[in-house]
C-alpha cells in the first residue's frame, strides 16, 4: 500500500496575512483539489488534519501518480499555496476508517522534511519506482535518525 501526506508550505505565515474568508477558500480549494485527484487515482482520502491531507492507495506507484498529481494541481491553482508530499510503501492496520504504523509515520515525517514543491520517497517506494522511466529519483542523505533506515529519494 502506499501512504501520503500532502502539506501545504507556509501555511502558518499565510494564516497571518489573510482574512478568515481568504483562508476558508484556500481551504476548500485544497480539500477540493485532494479528494479530485486521490479519487481519480482510485485512492482514498483518510482525513485532512488543517492543512494537510492524509491519503492511501493501493500500491506504491499509484500513490506516486498521486503525490505527483497533488504538486501538479497546486501549481496551477492561483488560489493555493505551493505544496510538499511525503510518500511511503508498505502495510498500514487500518482501523475505524483511519490508518496506523510505521508506513504512516514514515510518510509524516519525510513531508516534514520536504521542501515546497517537492515529493520525498522512503526506501519501499523508491525501490518499487526504480527502474520505471516515468519516475525521476534523486537519493538524498537522511536527514533525521528516526528514518535513517529509509533514506528518503526525492521524486519529480
Amino acid at each position: 500500500m502506499g501512504v501520503g501526506f500532502a502539506d501545504l508550505a507556509g501555511y502558518t505565515s499565510l494564516t497571518r496575512r489573510v482574512s478568515e474568508s481568504q483562508l476558508r477558500e484556500i481551504l476548500d480549494s485544497f480539500e477540493a483539489i485532494a479528494t479530485e485527484v486521490v479519487g481519480g487515482h482510485g485512492g482514498r482520502v483518510v482525513k485532512t488534519i488543517g492543512d494537510e491531507v492524509l491519503f492511501t492507495a493501493h500500491d506504491p506507484v499509484t500513490a506516486a501518480e498521486i503525490a505527483l498529481d497533488l504538486l501538479d494541481a497546486a501549481e496551477h491553482d492561483e488560489r493555493i499555496p505551493a505544496m510538499r508530499v511525503g510518500v511511503a510503501a508498505g502495510s498500514v492496520i487500518d482501523r475505524l476508517g483511519d490508518v496506523y504504523g510505521s508506513t504512516v509515520n514514515i510518510a509524516s515525517r519525510l513531508t516534514s522534511l520536504a521542501r515546497p514543491g517537492w515529493v520525498l520517497v522512503d526506501r519501499e517506494m523508491a525501490t518499487a519506482l526504480r527502474g520505471d522511466a516515468r519516475y525521476q529519483l534523486k537519493p538524498r542523505r537522511p536527514q533525521e535518525e528516526r528514518i535513517t533506515d529509509q533514506y528518503p529519494d526525492c521524486l519529480r
